[in-house]
């Protein structure tokens, strides 16, 4: 728990250092992405230190694209 507790305390200070300025030149698509994928790693490094196992994305990302990959290969 005190592990989880340190890495969204990093993450907060991380991101106390980089959305203001990311905000004083108006990145405002740029900082919704920052958060969702600083976010997303917190989340998943959060699971991991609290001994869940957690699927590689890699492996998702394999089954979402594998019948695109097969459609374009028919098609090509």
């Amino acid at each position: 728990m005190v592990k989880t507790l340190g890495f969204i305390i990093i993450g907060v200070i991380i991101s106390a250092l980089e959305v203001p300025k990311m905000r004083r030149q108006n990145l405002n698509k740029e900082i919704i992405l920052y958060i969702f994928l600083l976010v997303t790693g917190l989340g998943l490094l959060s699971l991991l230190s609290l001994g869940i196992n957690v699927t590689s994305p890699s492996i998702i990302i394999e089954k979402i694209f594998s019948p695109l990959n097969s459609l374009l290969s028919r098609i090509l």
